[in-house]
């Protein structure tokens, strides 16, 4: 059958007719899936709500804590399976998230923005915090690590605004385990923490060199421990909250010695000292001194206010 000019020319706008209908309904299909995700995905229109705004802290110190860090590695976080990435939403408490949803919760990799500035990036499981992830605070401390639930768990390490750095072990948002804690002034902890407070063994250098090795109990020296002053003097024996008390001994770099009991970090109670010459005190002590009954020399007698009689 022959076809006219005129025919031809119908027939291929029928064909652009046919076509346009194609691809505007392939568009009308991709706009209605992308609605059935949101709803499917996201919250109900009471809680939370599709924003246009800007996703940015404008607090100074958040801003400088990311002008330290940088953009944040989201390939340290796990990928979860279904979990779609949404335009962002802000709830009612102002809170904006932009990332992957689930089930109508957060989960799988997201960032969000706190109306006072702080900001988390990292992964979510159940509209929580829940893997790696990074924390910037107002104050701008910056956590960069392991979460469960909103908590900081596992290990992390917490950078303070002040200089102070903590890297280690976290539970239920404290440290707890193993850390090391060091101050902008190189002194450094090095021990257990149980609750965010340094508990059993642990080891402490000052800035001047200075160690002590031993144990702690809330935050202070309490138990047995050494300590190595950097002028070379060494004192090992008890302690009680940062002090030496109880029994210990104490050596001297150019080869005195001292047995015995200490009180608030003075000699008290009885004590042996031995010079290097060969000399020796054994007996009573008071406020660091020798004084009432003891041997000096080798021989017996009375001290009082470090003086024999």
């Amino acid at each position: 059958m022959n076809l006219s000019l005129r025919d031809n020319t119908v027939l291929l706008k029928f064909s652009q007719f046919l076509g346009d209908n194609k691809l505007e309904n392939k568009q009308f299909q991709q706009q209605r899936r992308v609605l059935e995700l949101e709803q499917e995905l996201y919250p109900s229109a009471d809680i939370a709500k599709k924003t246009n705004k800007k996703f940015e802290s404008k607090n100074p110190f958040v801003k400088k804590s990311l002008d330290n860090f940088g953009p944040f590695n989201f390939d340290q976080c796990n990928q979860l399976s279904g979990a779609q990435y949404l335009p962002p939403i802000e709830f009612n408490n102002g809170i904006i998230y932009q990332g992957q949803w689930l089930n109508k919760k957060r989960c799988g990799r997201g960032q969000q923005l706190f109306p006072d500035g702080t900001l988390y990036e990292g992964s979510w499981k159940d509209d929580m915090a829940d893997g790696f992830g990074r924390l910037i605070t107002p104050e701008g401390d910056t956590y960069i690590g392991f979460w469960k639930e909103n908590e900081k768990e596992g290990l992390g390490t917490m950078y303070y605004e002040n200089g102070v750095i903590f890297e280690g072990e976290f539970k239920k948002d404290l440290e707890n385990g193993q850390g090391i804690e060091k101050w902008p002034d190189q002194s450094m902890f090095q021990g257990n923490y149980t609750n965010g407070i340094k508990e059993g063994f642990g080891k402490y250098k000052w800035t001047d060199g200075s160690i002590f090795e031993g144990m702690f109990i809330n935050n202070q020296i309490n138990g047995k421990g050494k300590q190595i002053w950097s002028d070379g003097r060494v004192y090992e024996g008890d302690w009680v909250q940062n002090k030496m008390h109880g029994v210990g001994t104490f050596i001297w770099p150019d080869g005195k010695k001292y047995v015995g009991n200490y009180k608030d970090d003075l000699k008290e109670g009885y004590g042996e000292f031995y010079w290097p010459d060969g000399r020796v005190f054994k007996g009573e002590w008071y406020n660091g001194h020798p004084h009432g009954k003891g041997v000096g020399r080798r021989r017996l007698g009375t001290w009082k206010k470090n003086k024999n009689s």
